[in-house]
């Protein structure tokens, strides 16, 4: 934007659109193509207005449908990997026996692994990454409807020496 020009109306709604979806002044001036610094000087000026108040919570509650609708599929698709491979670790197993059992002239070590290392990636099929995907729109969910994401209700008994020391 030229300097000094005055932003238009659907600009500003871009704007403020986009920062209540991203909450971050370098994305939303990548998406919209606008200086970092009129994103903010933007936001700023207009995100306590009632009508950008009521947008951002519209995008906040629309946010945690599609969050609460990820971590049910991704709990659902959990659940049938951890299924799959409990049903199918025997057979899985078997194979890989099987693998190793082949004679040198059909495959020789490095493909024996390399099919090896394909069967095994089906037993587990990175669980890590589907968990961490469910913490990660959990903990997103949870900010978004104001909510604490981590345990508070630690509660740690400490030895009578070590409560006197604290004291």
């Amino acid at each position: 934007m030229a300097r000094g020009k005055k932003t238009d109306n659907e600009t500003i709604y871009k704007i403020m659109i986009s920062m209540f979806s991203t909450n971050n002044f370098n994305e939303t001036s990548r998406q919209l193509d606008i200086p970092v610094k009129t994103v903010e000087k933007i936001y700023k000026e207009n995100k306590d207005k009632e009508e950008f108040t009521k947008l951002c919570i519209e995008k906040k509650e629309e946010f945690v449908e599609n969050a609460t609708r990820i971590i049910n599929k991704a709990s659902q698709l959990l659940e049938k990997r951890l299924d799959t491979a409990l049903n199918s670790q025997d057979e899985l197993e078997e194979i890989i026996d099987k693998v190793w059992e082949m004679d040198k002239k059909d495959f020789n070590e490095t493909q024996k692994r390399a099919i090896v290392n394909k069967i095994a990636k089906m037993q587990l099929n990175n669980l890590s990454e589907i968990t961490t995907a469910i913490g990660t729109m959990y903990d997103k969910r949870n900010l978004a409807e104001g909510k604490s994401t981590v345990n508070t209700d630690i509660n740690i008994k400490m030895d009578k020496k070590v409560e006197e020391l604290a004291q």
